[in-house]
């Protein structure tokens, strides 16, 4: 009798240690692994998708996001320590960050984007980059099946291929025709395509398009929304 005593005792206290250790571990606050920072946000004028969903003013924008404009629409990123870029639809585009530089890969559209020292934007391009000298200043990218048009509004940029690399002054816009992919010894690194029939031109003819508006807006810092409703309320 004793001896059932005792073994119902023990049942009971190994139950209570065991249902102690669960609840201290149940107690315990779980560390949860943090998730990717933020490294802007979004103002949208039409319809817009940030990959595949429809995008909303101030929703935030991560790193390998895909970002879609329609036509007659306009996406403005307002990107870490200053810089912008505006999306002119309809446009296709990806926005990366790594090793301290911001890069908008444009796969098809008009992008205006300002760049600052603090935080060097550059914007691919069908194959090229367009890298503005001294890390500054603002400039457009217009793709249009073969056809590239750069321009600096203010500063100079340096547009880069496989084949040669060539300086935008500020005030002027490079035309120039994507040739076909090069072999995979490309003499230059990060280019994809070869850049013909570079011609330099002054920048005229943008003031009353959409990319123009937007690029002007840059220059003024984004403080207000142009007629065209660029969307560049993002200081």
């Amino acid at each position: 009798m004793t001896k059932n005593r005792l073994g119902q005792a023990g049942g009971i206290l190994r139950q209570c240690l065991a249902m102690g250790a669960t609840i201290l571990l149940i107690s315990q606050p779980v560390a949860w692994p943090a998730g990717p920072a933020p490294i802007g946000q979004i103002t949208t004028n039409g319809n817009a998708a940030i990959n595949g969903a429809s995008a909303v003013t101030g929703a935030s924008v991560f790193s390998g996001d895909r970002i879609e404009v329609s036509h007659r629409s306009t996406a403005a990123l307002a990107l870490s320590r200053g810089s912008r870029v505006v999306f002119i639809g309809p446009s296709s585009a990806q926005v990366k960050s790594g090793n301290g530089q911001l890069t908008a890969v444009l796969n098809q559209g008009k992008v205006a984007f300002r760049s600052t020292p603090d935080a060097p934007l550059v914007v691919e391009a069908s194959g090229t980059r367009t890298v503005p000298k001294s890390q500054g200043g603002v400039f457009t990218v217009a793709l249009d099946g073969e056809t590239l048009e750069v321009t600096a509004l203010k500063g100079s940029a340096e547009v880069i291929a496989a084949n040669r690399s060539a300086e935008v002054p500020e005030g002027k816009t490079l035309r120039a025709t994507l040739g076909p992919e090069p072999s995979p010894d490309a003499p230059i690194e990060g280019a994809h395509n070869n850049l013909d029939d570079v011609a330099i031109y002054g920048a005229l003819g943008m003031s009353g398009t959409a990319l123009g508006i937007a690029a002007y807006e840059l220059t003024r810092g984004c403080q207000t929304v142009s007629p065209a409703s660029i969307g560049c309320q993002i200081n």
